[in-house]
């Protein structure tokens, strides 16, 4: 299927400058900005059918809805290691 192909071939590249943003986010504390891309990162992963991702996201969106600047530090650890996962399971 040439759709998802394409969504798969533009994943990494796009999924990786979000994540670059989200980590800027979160340090700077814009927890209404960082919640709104977590949704939008999620929304990728699942297209994609990334489960440990969309779930890591998904935690990462419960603690910025809490604005818990600690837990969310923690956190974006997780996700960028799933993102990895991906990246390298696709390659």
């Amino acid at each position: 299927d040439d759709f998802a192909w394409r969504m798969l071939h533009k994943f990494p590249a796009r999924c990786r400058s979000e994540l670059e943003s989200l980590a800027t986010e979160l340090r700077r504390r814009a927890w209404t900005a960082a919640t709104r891309r977590i949704n939008q990162l999620r929304g990728m992963a699942a297209n994609i059918a990334a489960e440990n991702l969309r779930e890591a996201l998904a935690n990462l969106e419960n603690v910025c809805r809490q604005q818990s600047a600690t837990r969310a530090d923690q956190l974006i650890d997780g996700v960028q290691h799933e993102f990895q996962q991906v990246l390298d399971y696709i390659a």
